[in-house]
C-alpha cells in the first residue's frame, strides 16, 4: 500500500475544516469532487477516516493519527519548499572557489568582496594551491569554480583576462643595458623557478625548449615571495606577472624587459568541471565575473578611443 499524496493533501484539508463543501472551497474543487476522492481513498487504505454527521465531518481515531502524520509531511513539504526557494533567490546557499596563489589578494579578493556584497547570505569558501591542485579539486568536486591559468579536457573554461609574463632581472645585472632580450641571452643565466604543479613554470620551461636551451635552474620554490627576493639578491633571474612587482620596481632592485620571442601570454580563466550543473549561487558568481570583465573591456575600448581622437 502506498499513500496518494493528492488524497492526503485533500484529506488534511478536510481534516482542519471539518466540513466537506469548506475544504472543497479552500481547494477550488467542488463538494462532490473532494467526497468522491475522500471515499477513494479511505477505500484505497481500506479503512474509516471521517465519522459522518448532519452538516459536519469528524476524524475517526485512525483518521486522527493520519492528520497529525499529515501535518508533519506537509510542515516538511513547507520548509523543503521555501529553502529551495532561498537557494534560487541566492538567500542561502554555499560557493566553493579554487585559484592560484597569486590571484587571491589582488583578483580574487575584490570579486569576493563584490559578491559579497550583492550576496550577503551566501557563504563563501576560498582554496589556494597550484594549478595541479586546483585541478584536482575541481575533478574531485571540492571546489564548484576556480580561476586558473590551465587547460584540462574535463574543465569548462570561460576566459576571464590575459596576463604577460615578463623577464625579470636584479637592478644591476648586465641585461638590463639591453633593451629587447632574446632566450638564446639566458642560456647560462641561473633560473629560479617555481616548483612543479605551476603553469607558469611549464610554460616557461616550454619556452626554453622551443629555443632549444638547457634551462640553468638553481633553485625552485613555491613561494613568489622567496623567488622575488632571490632575484633582488641577485642569485639568479626569474619570470612574473608584472604587477606582482610593482614595489621592486619602484624601489629599482628589479628591472623587467620584454622578450624578443614574446609576448609571452597566458590564459587565466573561469573553470568548472565539464557536465557538472552549476548552483544557483557558483552562476550568480560567473555572471558577476563575466560581468566585471566585460565592463573593464568597455573602460579600456573607451579610453583607447579618446587618446586615438
Amino acid at each position: 500500500m502506498s499513500l496518494n499524496l493528492n488524497h492526503l493533501r485533500i484529506f488534511f484539508i478536510c481534516g482542519q475544516k471539518l466540513t466537506f463543501s469548506e475544504a472543497a472551497d479552500a481547494l477550488f474543487l467542488s463538494t462532490p469532487a473532494v467526497t468522491m476522492q475522500m471515499k477513494q481513498f479511505e477505500a484505497s487504505l481500506g479503512i474509516d477516516l471521517f465519522q459522518h454527521r448532519k452538516r459536519t465531518i469528524e476524524l475517526t481515531e485512525t483518521g486522527r493519527i493520519l492528520f497529525e502524520h499529515a501535518k508533519n509531511i506537509f510542515k516538511l513539504t513547507a520548509i523543503a519548499e521555501n529553502s529551495i526557494a532561498e537557494i534560487k533567490g541566492l538567500k542561502k546557499g554555499d560557493l566553493r572557489i579554487g585559484t592560484l596563489h597569486i590571484y587571491n589578494r589582488y583578483v580574487m579578493s575584490p570579486l569576493i568582496s563584490a559578491y559579497q556584497e550583492k550576496y550577503p547570505d551566501i557563504r563563501v569558501s576560498l582554496d589556494e594551491g597550484n594549478s595541479a591542485d586546483i585541478i584536482r579539486s575541481l575533478i574531485d568536486r571540492k571546489n564548484d569554480l576556480a580561476l586558473i591559468t590551465a587547460v584540462d579536457p574535463r574543465l569548462e573554461a570561460i576566459p576571464h583576462f590575459q596576463e604577460e609574463l615578463v623577464l625579470a632581472l636584479p637592478g644591476g645585472h648586465p641585461l638590463c643595458r639591453k633593451r629587447r632580450i632574446s632566450m638564446a641571452d639566458l642560456s647560462k643565466e641561473p633560473l629560479l623557478i617555481q616548483q612543479k604543479g605551476s603553469i607558469s613554470r611549464e610554460f616557461i620551461l616550454a619556452k626554453y625548449r622551443e629555443a632549444k636551451i638547457e634551462p640553468h635552474i638553481v633553485s625552485e620554490a613555491k613561494n613568489f615571495a622567496f623567488i622575488i627576493e632571490q632575484v633582488e639578491a641577485g642569485k639568479g633571474i626569474s619570470f612574473f606577472v608584472k604587477w606582482i612587482l610593482k614595489d621592486q620596481l619602484k624601489r629599482g632592485t628589479l628591472k623587467i624587459r620584454p622578450l624578443a620571442e614574446g609576448p609571452f601570454l597566458i590564459n587565466v580563466d573561469i573553470a568548472y568541471l565539464k557536465n557538472r550543473i552549476l548552483s544557483p549561487a557558483a552562476s550568480a558568481f560567473i555572471d558577476l565575473m563575466i560581468e566585471r570583465r566585460n565592463n573593464l573591456t568597455s573602460k579600456k575600448t573607451i579610453h583607447h578611443s579618446i587618446k586615438k581622437s
